[in-house]
């Protein structure tokens, strides 16, 4: 196994070694006067205020966070930056600022794979290295390294580790050094819960939830010839089609809404209650309610939920309103596509992002607007919870918390977790001759959302405020769906072993079932005068001689899973 070396070197060394390479590279053609222009402090503050006299003065030693770099320099805290998104450029911006508002610098500390333990972190601290705060990036972005028990291990939280004493039981210093936290608590009550054990609280909550929320790119041109400032529903998105199209005989695909068909069947299992397994299990057509405290699987034709997707998309099949081709994302991206639906749209604007050349040629100047649909719910998704615990090794925890409320509400730190840094020639935006923040192709734009969710109000993304949609996100996620299955897996990091475990023994297996429904999806999106009715779906999803093997190895799945002990209460 490839063990990198330590970060070592403080952020201010780092600082020093990347201008000193600068100093030697060749002039790049920008403007000079753009590329050092600094931003202007928004004013934002969007927590908790500190009693300044109240905080006692900290030394100047360097904080200490580490953090693991998921494979091929790559770093997941909420969404993926990878190697060529320069990462450690905010790194370094953090430490500048944070030295020069609160009097210390940071100092990164990349962590090793561990073949030895499950959790990188504890084997670094095991060894006689101290350590402030750690930055865990996202379970399920790390790639396994060859069996289910050697992970490259960022399995942090469990029961075990707590008990253990791994992480410092930080409850009393929460309300003199981290207030921000009690609110983000109060949001997330289900979040707290995980953080704590018997009363204390041994991990800060400082992000959201990442969340399967449904959102609509249109072409503005659509609302102007319809009469709309918006499209919140797909009830009004399916009445400005019929009422445009009904006389018209085929439609191009461009014309079409681009949209995947799991997404749609999804959208109906989570609007009655429900969720899949996981994605191996979506694409099997096996669910579990999402308040069933027994992860009964369930399969989905002994359900309503193809009769629920049926029922609610009706109109769009019968107008031959959905494609699926997976070219109209690049028609998308040259500007010519109509319309778009994603269920993942913070995801969806960073990959946007990087379509940006100057402020005229990018994907936010092609005339798109962009709508968060009004469905009645939205999803937590499993493994992408990041709580920030304060380890035992730490010297200094009241300095970690103090510096976390910082980070959690100050405006300029938000700049930096939102859109990036800019040093000299390397950077993750850019100013156009007006003043406009234009993303790189390489940035880190909501890289830290699920982490640390302090958002920068600034336009940067080449002027189109509209897609500024981090905000109206987070609000959705105060009152998002948390599967009591999706909370188990999250208690316990080491049930992502028995998930991927599962996703690998299913992935060759029941291929008759799967292609059944992924062809019965098709025929609707694609087909306007089908004949195939949801009770026909049902009745050939029932009729595959490998359902009873299937539930076998899915019964013997659920039962695999681990649950914490606050969770065993619950239960």
């Amino acid at each position: 196994m490839k063990i990198r070396k330590f970060l070592s070197l403080s952020v201010k060394g780092l600082c020093f070694v990347l201008l000193t390479v600068l100093m030697i590279l060749p002039n790049a053609s920008c403007n000079k006067d753009d590329s050092d222009r600094e931003l202007e402090s928004s004013g934002k503050f969007t927590g908790s205020e500190m009693n300044i006299e109240d905080i006692p003065s900290f030394s100047e030693e360097p904080l200490k966070i580490l953090y693991f770099q998921i494979g091929n320099g790559a770093a997941d805290f909420g969404i993926t930056a990878n190697k060529n998104d320069n990462l450690f450029l905010n790194f370094m911006t953090l430490s500048n600022l944070c030295e020069e508002k609160l009097g210390f610098p940071l100092k990164f500390i990349d962590v090793p794979d561990s073949d030895k333990e499950y959790n990188a972190y504890l084997a670094y601290l095991n060894s006689g290295l101290s350590a402030d705060l750690i930055f865990p990036s996202k379970p399920s972005g790390i790639n396994h390294v060859s069996e289910y028990n050697t992970w490259p291990a960022t399995f942090y939280w469990n029961d075990q580790y707590i008990e253990e004493g791994v992480y410092m039981d930080i409850t009393e210093y929460i309300p003199r050094f981290c207030p921000q936290a009690i609110i983000n608590f109060e949001k997330y009550p289900m979040i707290k819960e995980m953080c704590s054990r018997n009363g204390r609280i041994y991990a800060l909550y400082a992000g959201m939830p990442h969340v399967y929320s449904y959102t609509l790119i249109i072409k503005k041109s659509l609302l102007e010839e319809n009469n709309l400032d918006a499209v919140n529903s797909f009830e009004v998105l399916s009445e400005m089609l019929y009422n445009m199209y009904r006389n018209t005989q085929s439609l191009s695909d461009e014309q079409k809404i681009y949209v995947s068909p799991y997404d749609l069947l999804l959208y109906s299992i989570i609007e009655s209650g429900y969720c899949p397994l996981d994605g191996a299990s979506l694409g099997l057509g096996i669910v579990v309610g999402a308040e069933d405290k027994n992860f009964t699987p369930i399969a989905i034709e002994d359900t309503d939920k193809l009769d629920r997707m049926y029922e609610e998309f009706t109109i769009f099949f019968q107008g031959g309103y959905f494609t699926e081709k997976s070219e109209q994302y690049y028609a998308l991206l040259e500007g010519e596509q109509d319309m778009f639906i994603n269920n993942l749209p913070l995801s969806l604007v960073k990959a946007l992002s990087r379509q940006c050349v100057d402020e005229k040629d990018n994907f936010f100047n092609k005339g798109y607007s962009i709508f968060l649909l009004n469905t009645p719910k939205a999803m937590i998704r499993p493994f992408n919870i990041h709580v920030i615990p304060v380890p035992y090794t730490s010297e200094q925890p009241e300095k970690a918390l103090h510096f976390m409320q910082w980070l959690m509400t100050d405006s300029d730190a938000a700049d930096i977790l939102t859109f990036g840094s800019s040093i000299q020639m390397v950077k993750h935006y850019r100013f156009s001759s007006g003043n406009i923040i234009i993303p790189e192709p390489n940035n880190t734009i909501y890289g830290f959302c699920d982490l640390i969710a302090n958002f920068s109000d600034k336009p940067f993304l080449c002027g189109n405020s509209q897609f500024h949609i981090a905000e109206e996100v987070r609000k959705k996620t105060y009152d998002a769906i948390y599967p009591f299955f999706y909370r188990t897996l999250d208690s316990d990091h080491m049930n992502l072993n028995t998930v991927t475990q599962f996703s690998e023994t299913v992935q060759y297996r029941y291929n008759d079932r799967r292609s059944f429904l992924r062809n019965s999806l098709h025929e609707w999106m694609t087909n306007p005068n089908s004949p195939l009715t949801p009770h026909d779906v049902k009745k050939g999803l029932a009729e595959h001689e490998d359902n009873e093997d299937m539930m076998n190895t899915v019964n013997e799945y659920v039962q695999k899973i681990r649950l914490s002990e606050y969770l065993e209460k619950e239960r």
